[in-house]
């Protein structure tokens, strides 16, 4: 299934750590039906690139320039599987895995997009509406995997990325990424 190589891909983005939310994220967002022009084009650094338009993403993984595995690379259409929102200069691809969802915020800059896959723990969450849920999970993952519940508002997107969660991508270009440690 497509959804879950995004997810595979997503997890090499950054570390090996995964959030789920029980609702679309933000709650005050507003819905779309494509994805909107700011974020439309082909977005790139050493280790992914990202090409969409109005009702696509692709996200093609590098290694020297050049895609690894043509296999591998994801499309994701805006449907029921990918709900996007907007809010401000955010973009959020809420990607829809059973009655869950993994996020992927895109932030507008003037010639790059930030991508954030947030990695949700009680530091962040103070000052929303969100809640840790205590679900039990494989014990050799239990570190890996974190389950919230509640929505949260636009502004509160910020707290709940970090730059350890950034990656940036320029319009047709390349520029170092911050990896998590």
């Amino acid at each position: 299934m497509k959804l879950s190589l995004i997810i595979l891909l997503s997890l090499s983005l950054s570390s090996c750590v995964v959030t789920y939310f029980d609702a679309v994220q933000p709650m005050d967002g507003t819905t779309v039906t494509e994805i909107p022009s700011k974020f439309q084009g082909n977005w790139e650094n050493e280790k992914i690139k990202i090409t969409s338009n109005s009702d696509s993403i692709a996200l093609i993984e590098l290694k020297d320039g050049k895609p690894k595995n043509s296999e591998e690379n994801i499309f994701i259409h805006v449907s029921d599987s990918c709900i996007v929102k907007t809010a401000g200069k955010y973009c959020v691809l809420n990607l829809k895995d059973k009655n869950q969802y993994q996020l992927i915020i895109l932030k507008s800059k003037a010639n790059s997009i930030e991508v954030y896959r947030p990695y949700i723990n009680d530091k962040r969450i103070k000052g929303t509406n969100l809640k840790i849920l205590d679900v039990p999970v494989d014990t050799t993952k239990a570190n890996d995997i974190t389950y919230v519940t509640g929505q949260i508002t636009s502004k509160q997107l910020k707290k709940i990325i970090d730059t350890k969660d950034k990656m940036i991508l320029l319009k047709d270009g390349t520029i170092q990424t911050k990896d998590r440690k």
